[in-house]
């Protein structure tokens, strides 16, 4: 398809939907999911991020029992804590901590619902054996393709407010419009032809399910992120003490898959902890494999689009985050920038906004005197 080359280039964000009344942020999402399928919250604020929700509980059976009922009793009762570290972290960046599935979680709980006893144990029981791992996938699951589900049903929830008309920006029609969003506000609101706007990462006239969303991260850099900050904590060293004051080999599993040298020293305690193991691992490093936003993808997507950016004088950037998982959308736009001199605007809320943006133009090399910003 061509692209008739447009002067003037608008980049939208989340806060232009929020701007209009719409509650549109990952928190809305979260407690729209409550009422629609509570489990699926929990299980994402239990295995994702460094402090999950596990850490709020008093012992490990409370954050089991929380993840474990299938009906939505523990969100209405007393046992299930307030998430404050989720409110106030997990969920407002929901895609970087998508990043973040918590290793050491997922193998305690695999450990804590294993048969503690062999292969060969004349009560050994392979549907005891596999109950815990097939549990762990369908719960990673639950945080993936189920919840991919529900964000587009969430989507086609999000209204404006009454009176949005006052509150009206003005946009230039001959303009073209990268949106990041997956709403139809730009369409519907603006009355600007489809032709002229791209949904970076889908729209919610797309086929279900078919929205992109996911994390940004290498797994491999992940990973490497992850056992970097892990080394130094006590609980991944060789030998722990004890509660009787007495030294043993570390037995839980996260240390004896990611850092003991030698695994014919382990302290396995039995054969079905060792080959267990082996298969959660391999569940793992599967979702960091399969739910990494496919971002060269999309970018081939809308080659197109990059190529037709060369008469560009001035990009407005209005309601984005500016965050380092769509940097290379940034970066690919830039590149199809070919005039000096282009004129950027960002709207700003805050003084966060304004230290982000600031922050941006350093990294994308936009000089001091190319760039401004307008309160949103």
């Amino acid at each position: 398809m061509n692209i008739v080359k447009p002067k003037h280039l608008y980049v939208i964000g989340n806060g232009f939907d929020r701007y209009h009344g719409a509650q549109s942020s990952y928190w809305d999402f979260r407690q729209y999911m409550l009422r629609r399928n509570p489990i699926v919250v929990a299980h994402f604020d239990v295995f994702f991020g460094p402090n999950t929700l596990c850490n709020t509980f008093k012992s490990p059976e409370g954050w089991m029992d929380a993840i474990d009922d299938r009906s939505a009793r523990w969100y209405y009762g007393k046992s299930y804590p307030k998430p404050k570290w989720s409110e106030g972290h997990l969920w407002c960046s929901f895609e970087e901590y998508l990043a973040e599935l918590n290793r050491e979680k997922v193998l305690d709980y695999i450990d804590m619902n294993l048969p503690p006893i062999n292969l060969d144990d004349k009560d050994f029981s392979m549907a005891d054996y596999y109950l815990p791992i097939d549990r762990t996938k369908d719960m990673i699951r639950d945080c993936t393709f189920e919840m991919r589900f529900l964000l587009h049903k969430w989507v086609n929830t999000l209204h404006f407010a009454k009176g949005w008309k006052n509150r009206k920006l003005d946009l230039a029609p001959e303009a073209l419009y990268l949106t990041f969003n997956y709403t139809t506000f730009l369409e519907d609101l603006y009355e600007v032809p489809a032709e002229q706007v791209f949904h970076i990462h889908g729209s919610r006239k797309d086929k279900y399910g078919s929205l992109i969303i996911g994390h940004g991260m290498d797994e491999n850099v992940a990973f490497e992120r992850w056992k970097h900050k892990c080394e130094v904590q006590k609980r991944f060293r060789p030998n722990l003490k004890g509660r009787n004051g007495h030294w043993f080999a570390n037995d839980r599993l996260p240390f004896l898959m990611y850092f003991l040298q030698d695994e014919s020293k382990g302290n396995w305690r039995t054969d079905t902890r060792y080959y267990a193991l082996q298969e959660a691992v391999e569940v793992i490093e599967h979702y960091y494999a399969t739910n990494r936003k496919q971002t060269e993808a999309v970018i081939n997507k809308f080659s197109n689009l990059w190529q037709s950016l060369d008469d560009v004088q001035k990009v407005t950037v209005i309601g984005h985050s500016l965050s380092n998982i769509d940097m290379p959308y940034f970066e690919q736009m830039a590149n199809g920038l070919k005039k000096q001199g282009v004129e950027w605007e960002f709207s700003v809320h805050d003084k966060k906004d304004r230290e982000r943006v600031s922050h941006f133009c350093r990294k994308m090399k936009v000089s001091k005197d190319s760039w401004t910003t307008f309160q949103l």
